[in-house]
């Protein structure tokens, strides 16, 4: 693959094609709805010389609309945060 900075899933798809598998985008979705499922269930996701995939939550803030000046609040949030393996550069 090249040494782009994000990939889409059908930038996967295209690349697993071409590595020779039959059905790629059947493997891509079962992969992604488990990692979507596992996420969303506050779980943690490593991959060994890939990297590791987890939730960080984002504390309750205020939020004031500069038009209105509306004060408002958004309740706590959850990213998702990745952080990649040192062996997944050296490769």
């Amino acid at each position: 693959m090249n040494n782009q900075a994000s990939y889409t899933k059908s930038d996967l798809i295209r690349y697993f094609k071409k590595k020779g598998f039959k059905h790629p985008d059947d493997y891509i979705n079962t992969l992604l709805d488990y990692l979507f499922n596992e996420l969303v269930h506050d779980k943690r996701i490593e991959l060994r010389s890939f990297g590791v995939f987890s939730n960080k939550k984002i504390r309750p803030r205020r939020y004031i609309n500069p038009k209105t000046k509306d004060e408002s609040f958004i309740g706590e949030t959850m990213n998702i945060h990745f952080k990649s393996s040192k062996s997944f550069f050296n490769e």
